[in-house]
Parts: C-alpha cells; sequence; structure tokens
C-alpha cells in the first residue's frame, strides 16, 4: 500500500533517531574513553550495553518508520527488512531486561556487599551476562520467524511495520508478555529499595555527620525510570 508522505510524523521519527544516536553515542564514548560514569563497573557496562540496544532500536524501528513516512509506505525488505525487523523486535525485550538487572545488581550490592555474587559482579561478568541475554532474546524471534512463515510487512495510512508470525499454541505471544511483566516488576522493585535506601542513608549520614555516596544510585535510578518511561510510552 502505497499512499502519500507523511511529514510530520517523518520528522518526528527522525528527530527521535538522531537524539538517540547522538545521546547513546555520547555515552559510550564517556564510559569507554573517558571513564567518565563514575559508578560500579559492572553497573556501568549495563549502562553501556543498554546504550548500544537504544541505538539499535533507533535505526531498526525510527530509521524505518521515518523511511516509511517520507516515501509513502514503503520500507527495506528481504535480508535487510529480516535483519531491522529481528533487532527492532528483540531490543524492545532487551532494553526492559537489561535495566532491571542494573536496578537489581545495585539493590544486591547495597543489601549484601561482602557476599559471593557481589564479589564476582565485574565489568567482564556483566558484559558475559548481557551477551546471554541478547543471545536468547535474538534467537528466539528469528526462530519464530524461520519457523512459522517468515515475516510480513503491514501498512496502515501510508506507515509500515514488521509483523512477526503467531507461533503454534502462541508460545511467542506467552514469552512475549512474560517478557513484558517480569522485567518491570524487578526495576520497581529494586527502584523502591534504591530509593529507601539513599532516604535512610542520608538520615543516618545527616546524625552521625557523615558523607553518604549517592552519585551510584540516583545514576543507577534515574537510568531506570528514564528508560521505562521511554518503553512505556
Amino acid at each position: 500500500e502505497s499512499t502519500s508522505p507523511d511529514y510530520p510524523w517523518g520528522i518526528y521519527c527522525s528527530l527521535v533517531f538522531i537524539l538517540s544516536v547522538l545521546g547513546d553515542s555520547t555515552i559510550l564514548v564517556a564510559s569507554i574513553r573517558y571513564k567518565a560514569i563514575k559508578v560500579h563497573g559492572f553497573l556501568v557496562a549495563i549502562i553501556e550495553q543498554v546504550a548500544v540496544c537504544d541505538i539499535l532500536t533507533a535505526f531498526s524501528w525510527f530509521l524505518v518508520s521515518a523511511t516509511s513516512a517520507f516515501t509513502g509506505g514503503w520500507i527495506p525488505g528481504g535480508h535487510v527488512g529480516f535483519i531491522a525487523a529481528v533487532l527492532g523486535k528483540s531490543t524492545t525485550f532487551i532494553a526492559p531486561t537489561l535495566v532491571s538487572l542494573m536496578t537489581t545488581a545495585k539493590a544486591i550490592k547495597l543489601k549484601y556487599p561482602e557476599s559471593t555474587v557481589t564479589k564476582i559482579m565485574t565489568p567482564k561478568a556483566a558484559h558475559m551476562l548481557c551477551l546471554l541475554i541478547w543471545l536468547i532474546m535474538t534467537s528466539t524471534q528469528v526462530l519464530n520467524a524461520t519457523l512459522n512463515g517468515g515475516i510480513a510487512i503491514k501498512c496502515k495510512l501510508g506507515k509500515c511495520h514488521y509483523v512477526f508470525p503467531s507461533s503454534p499454541g502462541n508460545i511467542e505471544a506467552r514469552l512475549s508478555m512474560l517478557y513484558f511483566i517480569l522485567p518491570p516488576v524487578f526495576t520497581a522493585a529494586g527502584c523502591i529499595y534504591l530509593l529507601t535506601h539513599l532516604v535512610h542513608a542520608r538520615g543516618v549520614s545527616r546524625r552521625v555527620g557523615g558523607v553518604q555516596s549517592w552519585q551510584g544510585l540516583i545514576t543507577t535510578t534515574i537510568t531506570a525510570v528514564l528508560q521505562t518511561t521511554s518503553g512505556i510510552l
């Protein structure tokens, strides 16, 4: 289906694409080259993974949407379309999962600072765990698309997007609901614990005249809230 171009939607998607790529690239450069993010290395590694995920989302969703809007309904097909569709669907689940991992890890580090789990929280461990998440999420989408008839393109009012096939017994749909429910629950629980800890620690610090470091708590909480909010919107 080809219709007239939708320039307002195209401009909006283009702006989101440009801002996302610039913002997340800045985070990666500041973190990797200048070591500017002063929080625990495990959390920094996850923040870097979230930034990469956002960049891929910008290319696979917002750039594709902008292209569709400006051309009146055209988006890439073939192998390029398959890759864009898989990345777009996978990052939808990967981003909230990484954020929930970040908040949960910060809560564990505060609650059990001397535990074995906390001691193995290294940047390398974070990247390996994130890699496992990437592999599980993307392989699920690839298998679903490959085994159930491929990926279709659906257009409405000149806005086109990729549609994944339904798996037998709606297994993939049920997994998707699980992916959508569990990460926000863990993120919310982690943020509540972090904020509670921050309020308590600041109160104790004032009473004894000490100094409580809060940068890591605030960085983790703000990142989680912004990422979750953007995902909902």
